[in-house]
């Protein structure tokens, strides 16, 4: 058994037998292990391209979801080896998340449900909480299957084709909340790569650049009204409030309450 991966909350180890297992540090609830199985579970009896449940076990007094092992590159490590084909790596990318809200699966919970659970944890001032809480009751129930967290570093790029790694945030709902999740993270201040100087202004000018691609070529999900948007930008910013990601934190303030503002006017 060889560890291949860290987490902050999981260490993933290579058995050697075409399988990984995701094992779980000791304080982590088990309760949270369960849920995080029954996701992949389900997910796995989906047509879906991912490293697929393979069972549940105990490793070293530890928890452990045991999955099929993805050979492959990072896709965000590919592609910024390649940003000279950065247009076709990001057809690639579209093309799979479009393939993910195609599928559905009745037992994945209500996207509704799950922003409001991460809304109310959040430590958003009372008032936008309210506000929030009043925009979510008034959109209408979708089921498509949505992954809740998808952006380059949770794709594995193998043999032309793209695998889809980390399901614990996957929910059953509307495609546009998916696409204006990963559109934020597109255009987010954080930078993955801790540049410098130059290096730095640079590679924000490719992330605006592939953030403006990727609205081209998802347009189809952005043809709404601006009311109905301006609510999927401030619910988005919302539930990313809880992942307290550096530098993030008063930009995405500052987009709900643009964005509350606009979902507000009749």
């Amino acid at each position: 058994m060889v560890q291949i991966g860290s987490g902050a909350t999981a260490d993933v180890f290579d058995l050697g037998d075409g399988t990984v297992a995701k094992v779980f540090k000791p304080w982590f609830p088990l309760k949270a292990v369960e849920y995080e199985r029954d996701l992949l579970k389900m997910i796995s009896e989906t047509s879906i391209p991912t490293s697929r449940y393979v069972g549940f076990r105990v490793i070293d007094r530890n928890h452990a979801i045991i999955m099929e092992k993805v050979e492959g590159e990072n896709f965000f490590s590919h592609c910024v080896r390649d940003l000279g084909h950065i247009r076709r790596h990001l057809r690639l990318f579209t093309r799979t998340q479009n393939a993910v809200f195609d599928c559905g699966h009745a037992g994945l919970p209500r996207g509704k449900d799950r922003f409001e659970a991460q809304i109310a944890r959040s430590d958003l001032h009372a008032d936008i909480k309210r506000d929030l809480a009043s925009l979510l009751r008034e959109l209408p129930e979708y089921h498509a299957v949505c992954h809740g967290d998808f952006h380059f570093g949770n794709l594995m790029f193998s043999g032309g084709r793209l695998q889809i790694l980390d399901w614990m945030n996957v929910y059953q709902g509307n495609p546009l909340g998916d696409v204006v999740r990963t559109r934020l993270m597109l255009l987010s201040p954080f930078d993955p790569l801790g540049l410098k100087g130059l290096k730095k202004v640079l590679f924000r000018l490719v992330r605006v650049y592939v953030a403006a691609l990727y609205r081209a070529m998802m347009r189809h999900w952005f043809r709404v009204g601006k009311k109905e948007l301006a609510q999927w930008i401030a619910l988005a910013a919302a539930t990313r409030v809880i992942d307290n990601v550096p530098g993030e934190r008063k930009w995405l303030e500052l987009l709900i309450k643009q964005n509350l503002r606009i979902a507000a006017d009749r």
